[in-house]
């Protein structure tokens, strides 16, 4: 049940009203009844699938808590490898197939029959941080079964997330929500924005990029080009408008999911922009993966010399570049998507070992710090990075990825235009983002992308936004990007 659905918006608001009507005791089994069918509406089978997960390791969690010492540490292991295998089985069953073909050469094996179920890495990624905040002793293990069920299934953050910590979804299920008018409206004006981000900007955008990038091969270097700078929008416009839709449908029934982007393309550096994309996946990795192999790092090296600057050094380049090879296989099994985490491990890696150099060039320079000028420019180099990352993304496979980077940098000619009014349009979207981000970025830090002091033009705003979904959205039921993964 896509959000960009008529089928989703009737499901939000029977299920919204469902829920404000539902005594407060039971609304967990409302709300456990109504990701049910949400996410049956993707897979009744993966359904029960994700069912017996949970179950699994809401007993598991509990014996976590209860045991101690070894017994404690076995139970903690054990069940983040289960969790782990299961996640592995569903990402990788093309890659074990064709491992299987190559070694026995069978035409098909069982793998080749399994499908990747929907929202399988944030539903595994958000037990992994349940797991290990217990473990840590941060949090107590949930003994109501139906809020662990009701709180891992929610059905706004299932598929994309955001990745909740439990710490901050779980005590909500707990408090009674009444309905409140302005956090309705706040709401539904986050929704609006999330769809004219997908239908208007995304969608358009990706009607370009797709004729381009599906058709390499009959493409110079200059539509490639656009291509790529298109799609680094495209897929900005479409997560994020998905993340959007899933914080306006929790928060009309009062649940406050996580933020997840914060305008990344404004950012100044590689670290930064990880700092506002994805926000919750980059906790995830710094804290569940980055940090523990720093530590684990720092020990081994205490352990036979001094701990100086250059090994502090050493460390960090280790770990992030772990860190991100794991991030780039989670994301695919092609070499491709690995070859984009390395970008960015290598990226980091880089900018924290010149960062001594950057400072002695520009007290040498004269330039403060603080310079507007050097910050575009660095907006700009990073904007530019990243946009180069995602041809290996966008791209099928490492060959295809090649090829286009060779016809970028040196095969250029006159631009394909297709039909002229996508271009128009899509130059356009990619235009009032830019606007309505540069406001957020420079005058306020809300969420939702215009807010004013006098009420009319307010209004006017989110309602020139229905009539541009309605004028200009792409409604051909297209898929949010992030589903795949």
């Amino acid at each position: 049940m896509p959000f960009n659905s008529i089928e989703y918006i009737i499901f939000l608001i029977l299920t919204t009203v469902g829920f404000f009507i539902t005594p407060h005791r039971v609304r967990w089994l409302w709300l456990l009844a109504a990701s049910a069918y949400f996410y049956s509406r993707s897979s009744i089978i993966y359904l029960g699938v994700f069912i017996l997960i949970l179950v699994f390791n809401y007993l598991a969690s509990l014996q976590i808590a209860k045991k101690n010492g070894r017994g404690k540490k076995r139970t903690f292991v054990v069940t983040i490898l289960v969790n782990v295998a299961i996640l592995a089985f569903f990402k990788y069953s093309g890659a074990f197939n064709s491992i299987i073909e190559d070694l026995a050469g069978w035409d098909d094996s069982f793998f080749a029959y399994i499908a990747f179920p929907l929202g399988i890495s944030y539903f595994v990624f958000t037990l992994l941080a349940y797991l290990i905040e217990l473990k840590r002793g941060k949090i107590v293990a949930e003994k109501h079964p139906g809020i662990f069920l009701s709180s891992f299934m929610f059905f706004p953050k299932i598929a994309q997330g955001p990745i909740e910590r439990p710490s901050n979804i779980m005590p909500q299920f707990r408090e009674r929500h009444s309905f409140n008018t302005g956090r309705t409206i706040s709401a539904l004006k986050l929704i609006i924005w999330g769809l004219f981000k997908k239908l208007v900007i995304a969608d358009r955008l990706a009607i370009y990029v797709n004729t381009v990038y599906n058709n390499h091969d009959y493409h110079n270097g200059t539509s490639l080009l656009l291509a790529t700078i298109f799609y680094s929008f495209q897929i900005y416009a479409d997560f994020s408008a998905y993340t959007d839709i899933a914080i306006g449908s929790g928060r009309l029934m009062g649940f406050e999911l996580s933020k997840n982007f914060k305008r990344p393309y404004f950012a100044a550096s590689i670290k930064e922009f990880w700092n506002r994309w994805h926000i919750s996946f980059s906790l995830w990795l710094r804290d569940y993966l980055f940090l523990p192999l720093a530590y684990w790092f720092t020990g081994k090296f205490r352990e036979v010399t001094d701990f100086t600057r250059a090994i502090e050094k050493l460390v960090y380049a280790l770990a992030i570049i772990i860190t991100f090879f794991i991030c780039g296989l989670w994301h695919g099994e092609g070499l491709n998507y690995i070859i984009w985490g390395l970008l960015f491990g290598v990226g980091l890696t880089f900018a924290n070992y010149t960062r001594s150099l950057g400072r002695k060039i520009r007290k040498k320079a004269g330039v403060s710090k603080l310079s507007l000028g050097l910050r575009l420019f660095n907006v700009l180099i990073t904007f530019l990075f990243v946009s180069f990352a995602w041809i290996f993304f966008r791209s099928d496979n490492i060959t295809v990825a090649g090829e286009i980077i060779a016809k970028v940098f040196g095969d250029h000619g006159s631009l394909f235009i297709g039909k002229p009014s996508d271009i128009i349009f899509s130059v356009a979207g990619v235009f009032m983002l830019f606007v309505i981000e540069l406001r957020q970025e420079i005058k306020t830090g809300s969420h939702l992308p215009f807010e004013s002091e006098k009420w009319l033009p307010e209004q006017l705003f989110y309602a020139l936004l229905i009539v541009l979904i309605l004028m200009l959205g792409v409604f051909d039921g297209g898929q949010f990007i992030y589903f795949q993964f």
